[in-house]
């Protein structure tokens, strides 16, 4: 298979922006995200940055393709064991600062419907890595929804938690496994 090389010019431009858009991001939240405040912190100009991310949302939907949330892997043990090990990924990577004001920044601009759309595309993936690890005791392939629902339910908690703490709980991670269960249990179809 023949590889396809990427632009170095290109891939500067998009770490300059990408690094600029984490600082403003984290200085001021997506009203800090201005392209004038782009342009000047990255070094590029304008026009570069409106050909490559034409709006805002287009620019936070790049940095989410670049520091996405881990899949779910498939591990050793009972499902609980599966659960717990998955759920400590999610809440580490969201203790990382940039991956945390991404993921505070992508709600700002999901009440998009085509920002809802790429959401969707970009968590293709992770959404089918759930219904594997879930494979053994309950088959979700193919139910969307309730894979989102379960996202909430994990993720939902975690983002709180890294956004007001920046911390980890002891008392969280367990009851996040059971509510999780408790949702697998209410909503099994083969019941």
């Amino acid at each position: 298979m023949e590889e396809t090389s990427v632009d170095p010019r290109l891939e500067r431009t998009r770490r300059s922006a990408h690094s600029a858009a984490l600082t403003l991001l984290s200085e001021g939240g997506i009203a800090h995200l201005t392209p004038q405040n782009l342009s000047r912190a990255s070094g590029l100009g304008r026009t570069t940055l409106y050909r490559h991310w034409p709006t805002t949302p287009h620019l936070v939907l790049d940095l989410l393709k670049t520091f996405r949330m881990p899949d779910f892997e498939m591990v050793e043990g009972d499902l609980p064991a599966r659960l717990r090990h998955n759920i400590a990924a999610q809440h580490a990577r969201l203790l990382d600062p940039e991956y945390s004001v991404i993921y505070l920044t992508i709600q700002t601009v999901a009440l998009d419907a085509q920002v809802r759309a790429a959401l969707v595309e970009i968590n293709r993936e992770r959404v089918e890595s759930v219904a594997r690890v879930l494979a053994p005791e309950y088959d979700l392939h193919g139910q969307t929804d309730a894979v989102t629902d379960l996202f909430a339910l994990i993720n939902g908690p975690l983002l709180q938690l890294t956004t007001f703490t920046g911390a980890t709980s002891p008392r969280l991670m367990p009851a996040i496994v059971e509510s999780v269960l408790a949702y697998l249990r209410a909503n099994d179809p083969a019941e």
